[in-house]
């Protein structure tokens, strides 16, 4: 899913409608550097509402989820059965805890966040890079398992590097300094901080 429109592209570049050829082009370049994007902060710059996400728990009976940021868990079915479980508890962050052991449950997670202005604003200059630049002089850049062709697209310069670098490696805990500036100047948003405690809270239970 692209952080921005080819409308939004448009209006933030003070152009015209585009032939069907070049907005084609744009909105490919919109999901590229949106997908690069995404890898790269490891952040999911749009909402995803109720997915059912298959997982094992380890062995002190906990799960812990990969998405970021999480904003909320409403059920846990247990795989095998089918059937619901109330044993267990959510820290607000990334942690589900109170389950079985090495068992496979069906999470229902909601995640992501709708993208800030400082990250349409560096996706919307790297895509005009990509229409401008020229597409014999394409290189490879590999982020985790997903290789991308570019030319000038994704050569960012070191104020978009700032702006990726405030959402990049954040893990569960920095969130709750969402407020704060850390040592580098650069403030951390939560804008969901009002959701954070919302998680459904149950019993712990000692049998499986």
């Amino acid at each position: 899913m692209g952080l921005i429109t080819v409308d939004d592209f448009i209006v933030a570049s003070g152009g015209s409608t585009l032939s069907d050829a070049l907005a084609a082009q744009t909105d490919y370049y919109i999901n590229t550097v949106s997908s690069y994007i995404e890898n790269t902060t490891g952040m999911t710059f749009h909402l995803v509402v109720d997915e059912d996400v298959r997982i094992k728990s380890d062995g002190n009976g906990e799960i812990t989820l990969e998405f970021e940021p999480i904003n909320d868990v409403t059920a846990i079915l247990d795989w095998k059965s089918q059937t619901a479980t109330d044993n267990w508890c959510w820290d607000g962050f990334a942690v589900i805890s109170g389950l079985c052991p090495f068992k496979t449950y069906v999470v229902t997670v909601s995640y992501g966040m709708e993208a800030p202005d400082d990250i349409k604003g560096v996706c919307t200059e790297a895509v005009k890079r990509g229409l401008a630049s020229d597409p014999t002089g394409l290189k490879m850049k590999t982020v985790g398992d997903v290789s991308y062709q570019y030319g000038d697209m994704l050569a960012f310069d070191e104020s978009e590097l700032n702006i990726l670098s405030q959402y990049t490696d954040l893990d569960s805990t920095t969130w709750s300094l969402a407020t704060q500036r850390d040592s580098k100047g650069f403030h951390r948003r939560l804008p969901w901080a009002d959701m954070i405690l919302n998680g459904p809270m149950g019993e712990f239970d000692d049998e499986c």
